[in-house]
């Protein structure tokens, strides 16, 4: 369990933390747990969580933690997109796919989305919205099967929830 959950996090991080160069004229980037509230997740998950806490300290890019019993835990990192270049980049890449699963695109969440999935691992959902990258992890040991909707439901709410702050 401890070599899949660290794949996860490496996973998530990836993508999410290179090039960390801010984009102009933007104003405060929205924290990550304002995304999500505990009761959501506990309803899309179907088991009780924590309440979700920062990871990430810096500001930009922003993380947070939702931790549930038998090491279940959904992590939301937001982060703007630091140039139309790195988004190009990032979506090329997740189009090929990479060496521990495959990313396939999912059509209706945000401007363009990719999941992840990782065997018995979990899953992470990729989404491009307005300027920002959301990234949903799942590491989910007895919810393989329902990571997908999981992520793809609570991505809905927190872009939902971002929609306001972007158009500040």
């Amino acid at each position: 369990m401890t070599d899949r959950f660290v794949a996860i996090l490496l996973t998530s991080f990836t993508c999410a933390v290179a090039g960390q160069a801010s984009p102009s004229n933007r104003g405060a980037v929205p924290g990550a747990c304002a995304l999500l509230s505990q009761r959501e997740v506990e309803e899309a998950a179907g088991m009780p969580v924590r309440e979700g806490v920062p990871l990430l300290r810096s500001g930009v890019p922003s993380s947070c933690a939702f931790i549930a019993e038998r090491l279940v835990r959904l992590t939301v990192l937001l982060r703007p997109v630091p140039t139309a270049e790195w988004a190009s980049e990032q979506v090329v890449r997740m189009t090929r796919g990479v060496h521990l699963g495959t990313y396939r695109e999912v059509p209706g969440i945000g401007d363009r989305s990719f999941l992840y999935e990782m065997r018995q691992s979990g899953a992470v959902l990729c989404v491009f919205e307005s300027g920002y990258y959301l990234e949903f992890s799942l590491a989910s040991p007895g919810l393989e099967s329902r990571a997908p909707a999981v992520l793809e439901r609570l991505a809905r709410s927190a872009l939902a929830r971002l929609a306001p702050a972007t158009s500040r």
